[in-house]
């Protein structure tokens, strides 16, 4: 599974499953977030796991001081369910 650095503190695995328009999309909405996050709570880490069944399958780990925050969700449209699991997050800080 590849993985790619999205700044210091994302990683994003599944990469391999992204061509890069989706990509630059992708990196836009998830950076969009995570600026919301960090302006909320100090973050340490963001990961991000993608994975292709039927529907995409993704998995967000959030390591914030002292806690982890989890999250994943199922959908077919990628973006979508990207943004549902940044926010399932973000309910969470």
């Amino acid at each position: 599974m590849n993985t790619v650095n999205l700044g210091e503190k994302i990683e994003l695995q599944g990469s391999h499953l992204i061509d890069g328009a989706t990509m630059i999309v992708l990196k836009k909405i998830i950076g969009n977030h995570f600026r919301e996050m960090i302006e909320q709570r100090p973050v340490d880490k963001l990961l991000l796991e993608i994975k292709k069944e039927n529907d995409f399958l993704i998995t967000a780990k959030m390591l914030v001081p002292d806690n982890e925050l989890n999250a994943e969700i199922s959908h077919q449209n990628l973006f979508v369910g990207i943004d549902s699991v940044l926010k399932e997050i973000k309910k969470q800080l």
